[in-house]
């Protein structure tokens, strides 16, 4: 499945929220649809998670998304849903500072 929009690299630190409690894990590339996770965590694809992201200027965020395909040892690929505009210009924020 193609996607939608083109991830930079964000090597940074996330802490997961899901059904079975919360892990610390992290990002390793990032979009404005989605992002991919390096965590060994048993997840299922369809898979509600809350991620809570900090920028490196400090500012965070919570955004909520859905678990879109798992790698078994190596991590899952999250798209973001139900993303308010305040989120939305988070993660603007983000691309802009990682691409330069």
């Amino acid at each position: 499945m193609p996607r939608k929009e083109d991830r930079v690299t964000y090597l940074k630190e996330v802490v997961l929220e899901f059904s079975s409690g919360r892990h610390t894990a992290r990002i390793s590339d990032i979009s404005a649809g989605g992002c991919y996770i390096d965590s060994i965590a048993q997840v299922s694809v369809g898979a509600g998670i809350t991620l809570h992201i900090a920028a490196t200027d400090g500012s965070d965020a919570e955004l909520n998304g859905r678990v879109a395909y798992v790698l078994e040892g190596n991590g899952f690929g999250v798209e973001f849903t139900s993303l308010a505009d305040k989120q939305k210009q988070f993660l603007q924020s983000i691309l802009t500072s990682s691409t330069g």
